[in-house]
């Protein structure tokens, strides 16, 4: 039986590690990747099955490193197709390797997490498009613009001029929106990818939790982005049949954010008693205690 090994080197077959060395049209030959030993072995030209077996070895089998290739292709191959931090992957396939020989030293024959990560962190970025490095180079298509159940999850993705507004959520966090009367707006700078000035999140107030609905990466912080963010979250709860009905919101004490919420709100016919200026009351509560 073929043994295919995951890494780029080669593969294994019997305890005994293989270099393709030629190709041709029908098959492939491969060698001990030994130098010193002339065995070799002739497969398909998919590398499926066996054509020729391999010729007499003249160097000893290695079957600690056979060991040693299978544990670390399992964790590259584990490392492009799931999300799990590396670390723990490592973590557990250094587990079942020790579980799997109970005989072998794996502590002193296996690389060293620090020794492997990097190779490890390249076929987790072969999974991931290139980083962008202007808002103009982001491009989310296919799977990247949906959640993890398959739902639209970019909701939103509007140029204009040399700026940007991207919007994530999904239906129920607009449906959910909807159905709250008292609404609150904050920006933050901390968690904003580089190329956008700010990640806004629109939360609302819900048996005393506060729950993010929708998430806005703007290039700019200004009566326009805000004006445009209100704006499309009212023409995502027509797309989605409910209606906006905000009685409260709160927001940081910033005329253009105040100017770009109070505009629009007009448009829920009323509804819109009051806007709580958060620092401004924090503010007036200072000169009290004063």
């Amino acid at each position: 039986m073929l043994h295919f090994t995951l890494t780029e080197r080669g593969k294994n077959y019997k305890d005994h590690q293989y270099t393709k060395k030629r190709e041709h049209k029908t098959c492939n030959e491969w060698r001990c990747r030994d130098r010193s030993c002339t065995s070799s072995i002739s497969l398909c030209s998919q590398d499926q099955l066996i054509i020729r077996e391999n010729t007499s070895h003249t160097c000893t089998a290695n079957t600690k490193r056979v060991i040693i290739d299978d544990v670390i292709g399992r964790m590259k191959k584990r490392a492009r197709e799931e999300t799990i931090p590396i670390p723990k992957i490592y973590s557990e396939e250094m587990i079942k390797a020790r579980v799997e020989n109970p005989g072998l030293a794996t502590g002193t024959i296996f690389p060293s997490f620090d020794k492997i990560d990097a190779s490890l962190y390249r076929r987790r970025a072969q999974n991931y498009p290139k980083l962008p490095r202007t808002v103009e180079e982001i491009n989310l298509i296919g799977t990247w613009k949906l959640d993890k159940n398959g739902d639209d999850f970019l909701l939103v993705d509007e140029k204009y001029g040399s700026d940007r507004l991207m919007i994530f959520g999904s239906e129920w966090g607009i449906r959910f929106l909807s159905s709250c009367s008292l609404w609150h707006s904050d920006g933050t700078f901390s968690v904003r990818p580089l190329l956008f000035v700010q990640l806004y999140i629109i939360f609302d107030f819900y048996n005393g939790y506060m729950i993010p609905c929708a998430y806005c990466l703007t290039t700019k912080k200004n009566e326009i982005a805000y004006t445009k963010i209100v704006n499309y979250l009212i023409a995502l709860g027509q797309k989605f049949h409910v209606v906006m009905k905000p009685q409260r919101l709160t927001c940081h004490f910033e005329h253009v954010t105040i100017n770009s919420f109070n505009n629009p709100m007009r448009a829920f016919k009323g509804r819109m008693e009051k806007t709580i200026l958060r620092d401004e009351l924090r503010n007036q509560l200072g000169t009290n205690r004063g």
